[in-house]
């Protein structure tokens, strides 16, 4: 198989301090729409010179800076650099920043304000949320973490740093169709957002495939 990318982004076409909601489409979600707290820096980011960074200062699991893309395929792979900041309020279950692609979600959890969180995927509409085992995610550390999801077997796939963690089946009914940067009560940094597709190949690689293959069709289900 082949990768086509349906989107990428890596905020270098937005200006530094730029609220996300005026920038290359992106829209924004509840807290997303504070331009204190979703908007582009160059004071972090893994590749060129900026990266998004996310806060919320509401309830949990609010805030999003939100894109769609223009089909809802049946075989698509996302990808994204995350880091977390290790900054987040007690006595709450919140995203300290998540890589939320309907219907699959990706967070670094920080619950009662401990830095040594864990690392959290869940599926909409099929099973629940996995803490990967003897994960701690470091505060200041970028992570690549990565979902795929097969429409056709109606399993989703998840990566961290290209190693396979977790998989579980999920409802198809729900298409996917944008992509959500979305931070909780915590704060956050995203960069290298990347959206393809599956396809079979017809001719030569364009180049897109990831350095480590991250395709289902390499791992056995179920992971855990």
């Amino acid at each position: 198989p082949c990768l086509e990318t349906l989107m990428a982004e890596d905020f270098e076409a937005c200006a530094a301090g730029e609220w996300i909601g005026s920038c290359n489409d992106w829209q924004t979600w509840a807290n997303g729409d504070n331009p204190a707290d979703f908007y582009v820096t160059d004071a972090e980011h893994v590749s060129g010179s900026n990266a998004l960074h996310v806060a919320g200062s509401g309830p949990c699991w609010e805030g999003a800076a939100v894109k769609y893309i223009s089909t809802s395929p049946r075989h698509v792979l996302l990808q994204t650099m995350m880091k977390a900041s290790g900054v987040g309020p007690n006595g709450c279950h919140h995203y300290q920043n998540g890589f939320d692609v309907y219907p699959a979600v990706w967070s670094f959890d920080m619950p009662y304000g401990d830095d040594d969180g864990g690392l959290v995927c869940s599926v909409y509409g099929g099973g629940s949320f996995v803490a990967v085992d003897g994960f701690a995610n470091a505060a200041g550390q970028w992570y690549a973490v990565a979902t795929e999801l097969n429409y056709d077997t109606g399993i989703a796939y998840f990566w961290l740093d290209g190693v396979p963690i977790w998989s579980s089946p999920f409802d198809v009914t729900q298409d996917f169709t944008r992509v959500w940067l979305r931070s909780g009560e915590g704060q956050g940094w995203f960069d290298d957002v990347r959206v393809s597709e599956v396809v079979e190949c017809t001719g030569v690689s364009d180049g897109s495939l990831p350095t480590t293959s991250i395709l289902s069709q390499n791992f056995p289900y179920p992971f855990n």
